[in-house]
Formats: structure tokens, C-alpha cells, sequence
């Protein structure tokens, strides 16, 4: 009778010993996979930041683009205005296209608000 309670008592803890286990266990890799997640999470936020900034560069890099072509027009209209005094810029269809463009270039930078990313 001894035999069966200490036989039955050691299969009992066993199954108690591999279920302890077996929870610890998970319990771990629930925490390995949680801190795996975390750290690319902070590597997800670095790089949106890094984007971000980015395009903010490339937003003004293309701003002052617009700004020196319109500069350079503006020039080339004056020289040619300057040096020639019997043309007309009026009836050149080149210059009315960049004044046309000019002006919708003002319209658009001052009467539309730029995109938030």
C-alpha cells in the first residue's frame, strides 16, 4: 500500500514539476517575443522620424528650386526687355508663359497651404 501512495505521489508531482515547467516556459518566450516587439517598435519610430525629416528637407530643397527659376525668369525677361527695346514681350508667346507661370506659381505658394505628411 506504501508502494502504491509513494508511486502515485511521485507520478502526481511529475505531472505537477513538467506543468510548472511548462508555464515558466511559455512565460519566457512570451517575454522574449514582447521585448523583440518593443525593439522594433523603437526601430519602426526612428526610421518614421528619419523619414519625416527627410521629406521635410526635400519640401524645402524643392521650395527654393521654385524660388531661383522664378528668379531666373524674372531675369531673363529683364535682359531681354533691356536689350532689345523694340521687343515685345506682350507678343511672345515664351514670355506670356512665364508670366503666365509666375503667376500661377504665386497663386499656388500663397493661397494653398503645403501637405502635412
Amino acid at each position: 500500500m506504501i508502494v502504491i501512495y509513494v508511486s502515485l505521489g511521485l507520478v502526481i508531482g511529475f505531472i505537477i514539476g513538467f506543468l510548472i515547467f511548462y508555464v515558466i516556459q511559455k512565460f519566457h518566450q512570451q517575454k522574449n517575443i514582447k521585448n523583440k516587439l518593443n525593439k522594433k517598435n523603437i526601430k519602426i519610430e526612428e526610421y518614421h522620424k528619419k523619414n519625416i525629416e527627410n521629406f521635410n528637407n526635400i519640401t524645402k530643397l524643392l521650395d527654393n528650386i521654385t524660388y531661383n527659376y522664378c528668379e531666373l525668369y524674372q531675369y531673363i525677361i529683364n535682359i531681354y526687355s533691356d536689350s532689345i527695346p523694340e521687343f515685345t514681350i506682350k507678343n511672345k508667346y515664351f514670355f506670356q508663359f512665364l508670366k503666365q507661370f509666375k503667376k500661377n506659381n504665386e497663386e499656388l505658394l500663397y493661397k494653398t497651404q503645403p501637405k502635412d505628411y
